[in-house]
């Protein structure tokens, strides 16, 4: 299938009372998945295993900063034990709305 003929299927299986606004995100998302055809064709991509590591990498830098004190804005540990100790003193909030359509269920 060529891209024309995507990007036509794709607009033509919107609704008849699709708006503009439906079209250009439909196209948007085409433009995204096509950007991402090209990176995984050019090598731009990185395997799930090496990201996971990644991410772990960062968490580990983020709380090694945050432990020492380079990192302005975090609060006291006495502070944090506080709201600790009014989170577990709260009853849980329920949220949605019960089957007899109160909504402070």
């Amino acid at each position: 299938m060529t891209r024309k003929q995507l990007v036509l299927s794709t607009l033509g299986g919107l609704p008849d009372d699709a708006t503009i606004a439906d079209f250009e995100a439909e196209l948007r998302i085409l433009k995204a998945l096509d950007e991402a055809d090209a990176d995984i064709e050019h090598g731009g991509t990185k395997p799930h295993e090496e990201v996971k590591s990644l991410q772990l990498e960062e968490v580990r830098l983020r709380r090694s900063e945050v432990l020492s004190g380079k990192v302005e804005g975090i609060p006291s540990q006495q502070v944090r034990d506080e709201i600790a100790s009014l989170l577990k003193s709260r009853p849980p909030q329920r949220r949605g709305v019960a089957s007899n359509g109160d909504k402070n269920y």
